[in-house]
């Protein structure tokens, strides 16, 4: 497993504790996610979908709340939420698709709980940076580069 699947592993269950933990102590929380990894069911208006952008951020209190279900496979979690007049649907969210987890502390401010950042931003993939970089030792001796020319030559 190459370093950037480990911090998504990783990352995917903190994001699965911080749920569980929110969910057993009832503390109600919003989450903030990529619209292209949830799924509504019925499927809301496009119209509706538009008005979201690439982000989304879900309120869970009260019976959205009430209704969370945080399922293991595949990740994710699913409640019920009204949107706008008369329209109940289904949300579920897969847990790569939560950006942040934002709870209220006591002064009513927003604290961030949980944040997923772009790993490819903060690591570079080891074993390609390795080869290149043996690649390149190899070419810089003046030797290496006549038998590989040589070598190159011969039918």
């Amino acid at each position: 497993m190459d370093i950037l699947q480990r911090y998504k592993a990783m990352t995917n269950q903190h994001c699965l504790d911080c749920l569980i933990f929110l969910h057993e102590t009832h503390t109600h929380f919003s989450v903030f996610c990529a619209l292209e990894h949830v799924h509504f069911d019925p499927p809301i208006p496009e119209e509706q979908i538009a008005d979201f952008g690439s982000f989304v951020l879900f309120v869970l209190a009260g019976y959205t709340f009430e209704s969370l279900k945080i399922a293991r496979d595949p990740l994710h979690i699913s409640f019920e939420a009204g949107l706008g007049d008369n329209f109940e649907t289904t949300v579920r969210i897969a847990l790569e698709g939560v950006v942040q987890i934002i709870v209220k502390d006591r002064n009513d401010s927003n604290v961030v709980l949980f944040n997923r950042c772009d790993p490819h931003s903060m690591f570079v993939d080891s074993t390609a940076e390795a080869l290149q970089s043996s690649k390149d030792a190899i070419l810089s001796d003046p030797r290496n580069q006549e038998t590989i020319a040589t070598l190159q030559r011969e039918p």
